[in-house]
């Protein structure tokens, strides 16, 4: 449980540390600097979306946590540029992968839900990877 606990503390962190608003979306579909920052400055985040942290084996929560973050991911990279656009990719690709684990898991089984969950190991590294290019672009451009 160690390793899925310290999965789920990098996606909340990785969430929280991505600031987003519930309505921002971009009428082309190329965003701009501009319209990624004026959604990063808003002040909404996921921090309070996982107050509570995040309990796969508590599945009906997890995938109502993970569903309201999918849509403000979407809204988010639609409003981003190409150059952050990718990372953002890859947060959201994260968080569809969780959504289709806990969908696909027997939640009666929470031995199998930790199992499914440390098995995207791989793609949490790349989310972890994406939210510091993220973080990074935010200071330079923002």
């Amino acid at each position: 449980m160690p390793t899925t606990r310290r999965a789920l503390l990098v996606l909340v962190g990785v969430l929280a540390a991505v600031v987003l608003t519930g309505t921002s979306c971009s009428d082309d579909d190329d965003g701009s600097a501009a319209e990624l920052c004026e959604v990063l400055a808003s002040g909404r985040s996921f921090g309070t979306l996982f107050e509570g942290g995040l309990d796969p084996t508590d599945t009906d929560r997890a995938l109502e946590q993970l569903r309201v973050a999918q849509v403000d991911l979407q809204q988010l990279r639609d409003a981003a540029p190409s150059e952050a656009r990718d990372d953002l990719e890859a947060e959201l690709d994260y968080v569809d992968a969780l959504v289709e684990v806990l969908e696909r898991v027997d939640p009666d089984d929470p031995a199998a839900v930790v199992a499914e969950v440390n098995g995207l190991a791989a793609q949490r590294r790349e989310v972890e990877a994406a939210a510091r290019d993220l973080a990074a672009f935010e200071a330079e451009r923002c």
